[in-house]
């Protein structure tokens, strides 16, 4: 099974580009068009800046493309915060997988996944991937094949 929301990921980068240079344009705006610093609107202004921004490093909407089969889980993910630019890869033999969960964290605004993995010192586990780039049926179908995995594992 193979999910990518690639075309998503980039609409998602761009609408956030977008109001952060519209904020800025806005505050820009408000400082070099009045004679007086009209301080009520330049308050609010930077205030939903800094809100957006808060936000957007809250919520971690990245840039997913997974393989999962009989033999391998390969996650490839890079976080659509504007400023940070990280590519990330986690992968995993499929025998090896223990069990994974999704995490929601920031008061339920941002779902994580969590590998569960069998090593020679342990069961380890891995970063949290943030899921909130995908659709629900997307989550689902990831979540259908983990289940089938874990399941298989267990009875070999």
């Amino acid at each position: 099974m193979q999910i990518d929301n690639k075309a998503r990921a980039a609409k998602v980068k761009l609408l956030y580009m977008l109001i952060l240079l519209i904020l800025l344009l806005i505050t820009g705006g408000i400082f070099l068009m009045s004679d007086k610093i009209l301080l009520v609107p330049a308050v609010i202004s930077v205030t939903l800046m800094l809100l957006f921004v808060i936000y957007v490093y809250v919520v971690r909407i990245s840039y997913i493309s997974a393989l999962v089969s009989q033999d391998s889980i390969r996650f490839r993910y890079k976080v659509m915060s504007p400023f940070k630019t990280s590519n990330n890869s986690v992968k995993i033999e499929s025998k090896k997988l223990v069990k994974t969960e999704i995490v929601k964290n920031a008061f339920g605004l941002r779902y994580d996944l969590v590998f569960y993995v069998h090593t020679p010192n342990g069961i380890a586990k891995y970063n949290p991937i943030s899921l909130n780039g995908l659709k629900r049926g997307e989550v689902e179908k990831l979540l259908k094949a983990f289940m089938l995995i874990e399941t298989m594992n267990k009875s070999s």
